[in-house]
C-alpha cells in the first residue's frame, strides 16, 4: 500500500507538468491565429508564434555601471537619442528615469513602436568606486534588446571617458578624509640629571 503513495504523487506531478506544457502550447497557438487573422503575420508558425508573445511581454536588464551619475547620464542621453536615434519621450535626472520610443518594423504601411525606459540611481561597484545602478527595460522588440542597449551604453562611456577611475585604496572607504590622530603627542620622558 505505501509504495502506491509515491506512485500516485509522481503520477500527480507529471500530469501537471503535461497540464503547463499543453497550456503554454495553447496560449502560443492561440497568440498566432490572433496575429495571422489581424493580418501581421503572413502564416502561423512557431518562429512567428515566439517573436508575437516575446513583443507583448516586457524584457528587462540590470548592470552596475562604474563611472559617476554626472557622467552616465547625459552619455545615456546622447547613446538614445543620438547612436540609437530613439525619439525620448520623458527624463527627469532627479528622479533617474528617460522614457524613450523604439522603432519596430512597419507591417501594413503602420509604422509601429514599443515603448522603453531606462532607471539609475548612484551606488558603488564591488571594488568601492561611485557607480550607478541602470535597469533597461523595454517592452517590444527583440528580447536581447535591454542587454544590447546597456553594452552599447557601456562602451559608449569607455569610449568617451577612458577606462573608470582605480579602486580606492582597501581600508579606505571612497569621498572619506583619513582621520585625523587625536591622541596627544607622545614626549620622552624627563630625564633625572
Amino acid at each position: 500500500m505505501r509504495s502506491g503513495r509515491p506512485r500516485r504523487r509522481l503520477w500527480t506531478i507529471a500530469s501537471g507538468a503535461v497540464a503547463v506544457a499543453v497550456g503554454s502550447g495553447l496560449a502560443l497557438a492561440g497568440a498566432a491565429a490572433t496575429a495571422y487573422a489581424d493580418g501581421k503575420s503572413e502564416e502561423p508558425d512557431a518562429a512567428r508564434t515566439a517573436k508575437v508573445v516575446a513583443a507583448g511581454s516586457p524584457t528587462k536588464h540590470e548592470r552596475t555601471i562604474s563611472y559617476p551619475l554626472d557622467q552616465v547620464w547625459p552619455a545615456t542621453l546622447r547613446f538614445l537619442r543620438v547612436d540609437q536615434g530613439y525619439a525620448l519621450v520623458d527624463r527627469d535626472s532627479e528622479a533617474g528615469f528617460i522614457l524613450f520610443d523604439i522603432p519596430l518594423s512597419s507591417r501594413g504601411g503602420k509604422d509601429r513602436s514599443a515603448r522603453g525606459s531606462i532607471e539609475m540611481f548612484s551606488t558603488e561597484d564591488m571594488s568601492g568606486r561611485p557607480s550607478v545602478h541602470v535597469l533597461i527595460s523595454t517592452e517590444g522588440g527583440p528580447t536581447h534588446l535591454p542587454h544590447t542597449l546597456a553594452e552599447g551604453l557601456a562602451s559608449k562611456l569607455r569610449t568617451e571617458r577612458g577606462a573608470p577611475a582605480p579602486p580606492p585604496p582597501k581600508g579606505e572607504a571612497p569621498g572619506t578624509k583619513p582621520k585625523p590622530d587625536t591622541n596627544p603627542p607622545l614626549v620622552d620622558p624627563p630625564i633625572d640629571p
